[in-house]
């Protein structure tokens, strides 16, 4: 069955939501699954899967079939009128409803804290990493019950409810704070791994991030904060990464990161690829923070180029803090409130000690409460 339709500018339609699968009797069939928002994609019969959780995509421009899991972890960003009209819908089951009356209320809650006492038991099917449902992917979830997605049963879950339901907790609250790479835009070549560290907080953990390169989903990830991309050919790509909390509560970043052809740099003087430190914070769109209340921030620097035998030194507001040494860190005891820094760092080919070239960033001192 065809169930929803996408069109474009034209009127053309550009994808199809479809709807199948085989009914089959035990043992030939399996149950599958696919988590999508709150929600829980799954048959309860035993089937023969024409998609996962019997939903796929047929996407008219790639002129391919995609189930529901592949679409979301791949290409979600082309995809999002899923979520609307899954949740119009109401189809699935939805998470932390536990009496199945098709919503989450206090009964729920009350559920839950009678099977951590021992007066109830949780049902057959709340376990869902038992199915099928992309554990590293888009949607991980470990039990239906598992309102706070920290893949244990427990009180938690219960208390979550209801502050939910009191509106005692924020279900938007996420903040990207960090996006860094370990090559600068412009500086990484082509065919050449660049890694990529994103941070956000939210008091709704976990947190789970997706990264896009020019619309396509490159990475999903889940209880680590980094990913790889290796670019085949030279160019600007629009690198879009989203965090997301507990409850699907979305923010997002982007950069236009540059790459360059292989052999650019060859037989250049060194040059300084990267510098940054632990336990930033962003602040608006680029300033960047020093929390006051972190001891031991770390500077790095990375250098590319040159015989590799590299001599660091760094500055900040124009003293020398470490002259130059292999040691390419910094360790600033602690920011001050309202100061400005203005950290420098030189690098230079330890053998002949010429060319070395500097590289300056500025962040302020603040008080960040976490």
């Amino acid at each position: 069955d065809e169930l929803y339709y996408h069109y474009d500018e034209s009127g053309n339609v550009e994808w199809a939501l479809i709807y199948g699968n085989i009914t089959l009797v035990p043992p030939w069939g399996m149950k599958v699954c696919c988590v999508l928002d709150d929600r829980v994609i799954r048959d309860p019969n035993k089937i023969l899967a024409v998609f996962s959780s019997d939903y796929g995509v047929y996407d008219v421009n790639m002129q391919e079939f995609l189930d529901l899991g592949t679409a979301m972890m791949e290409y979600e960003q082309y995809y999002d009128e899923l979520h609307t009209y899954f949740n119009e819908n109401n189809i699935g089951e939805i998470i932390g409803d536990m009496d199945d009356d098709r919503k989450v209320t206090v009964k729920d809650a009350t559920y839950i804290q009678k099977c951590i006492a021992g007066i109830l038991e949780y049902p057959e099917d709340d376990a869902v990493r038992a199915n099928f449902d992309y554990n590293e992917g888009y949607g991980h979830l470990a039990y239906l019950s598992d309102f706070n997605r920290d893949d244990v049963r427990n009180i938690k879950d219960a208390t979550m409810i209801q502050k939910y339901l009191a509106d005692m907790i924020d279900i938007d609250d996420i903040h990207l704070v960090t996006v860094s790479a370990n090559y600068e835009s412009g500086m990484a070549m082509n065919k050449k791994t660049v890694k990529f560290t994103v941070n956000a907080k939210s008091s709704l953990e976990p947190i789970r991030y997706d990264a896009y390169v020019d619309g396509r989903k490159c990475a999903s990830i889940r209880n680590r904060n980094t990913f790889e991309c290796t670019f085949s050919e030279a160019g600007e790509y629009l690198i879009t990464i989203r965090a997301y909390n507990a409850f699907y509560g979305i923010d997002e970043y982007e950069m236009t990161y540059k790459v360059v052809e292989r052999n650019s740099y060859k037989g250049k003087t060194p040059v300084i690829r990267a510098l940054y430190y632990d336990k930033n914070y962003f602040a608006g769109d680029s300033e960047h923070i020093m929390n006051s209340l972190d001891e031991n921030i770390t500077i790095t620097a990375e250098a590319i180029y040159g015989n590799g035998d590299y001599e660091y030194c760094f500055l900040i507001n124009g003293e020398v803090v470490q002259d130059f040494s292999e040691n390419n860190q910094y360790v600033l005891n602690k920011a001050e409130d309202g100061k400005n820094y203005e950290i420098t760092a030189l690098v230079r080919d330890s053998s002949t000690g010429e060319g070395y070239v500097s590289k300056t960033m500025t962040a302020k001192g603040a008080v960040v409460n976490r």
